[in-house]
């Protein structure tokens, strides 16, 4: 028997692991959000701050010592190994304190949602099985542009195009949900939870 599983939920943009996220939260689970956590440490990691600034220039943040946030994302989305370099600066960070938040945890279940991660392997990532969240993708890019009304048509392909291909996604992830319009999450994520309790138990 386990005492703790770490486990990631990952997906492309608009699939809705976000969503299934929020429904573990409900039941209880505790969910550390990997991208919202990366927008606290560009600004309160000091070293983060640093290497950015090394990589990108003053631009990267704002007079007032906020992320330029707009800024570089034009920079780096035009340009794949600028972003790579970004995301070896900034995922290594979260990573580190992802384990310390962990660490705080008391639940037997504890989940990572993060955009990136099949990408770096579990072990980077600090997590014992991913889950990969999937939709079709003119589905995703409708409720993308419901969403996020400031992206164009060309900066929201550019994204999809950045990330890991969905079939990649399905082979590579531990379990899946299936986040289609016409698909019913909730069991599913249930049957997840079942799953992993069986793990646990084991």
């Amino acid at each position: 028997m386990r005492d703790k599983l770490k486990i990631g939920i990952t997906g492309g943009i608009g699939a809705g692991k976000s969503s299934v996220s929020k429904f573990l939260e409900v039941l209880g689970y505790p969910v550390y959000n990997a991208d919202e956590r990366a927008k606290e440490l560009v600004v309160a990691d000091p070293e983060v701050k640093a290497a950015i600034i090394n990589l990108l220039g003053e631009q990267a943040y704002l007079e007032d010592g906020s992320y330029n946030r707009q800024w570089v994302g034009q920079q780096v989305f035009a340009d794949d190994q600028l972003l790579k370099s970004l995301n070896h600066i900034v995922h290594p960070a979260v990573a580190k304190d992802f384990q310390k938040w962990s660490g705080r945890q008391a639940s037997t279940l504890i989940f990572k949602e993060a955009a990136i991660m099949l990408e770096h392997g579990k072990d980077l990532v600090g997590v014992d099985y991913i889950v990969a969240v999937v939709a079709p993708e003119q589905e995703r890019i409708q409720r993308i542009r419901k969403r996020d009304a400031f992206r164009s048509e060309a900066q929201i392909h550019q994204i999809i195009r950045n990330q890991i291909p969905e079939k990649d996604l399905k082979a590579k992830a531990d379990f899946l949900i299936d986040n289609a319009d016409h698909s019913a999450v909730i069991p599913q994520v249930n049957s997840l939870l079942h799953s992993l309790s069986r793990i646990i138990q084991a």
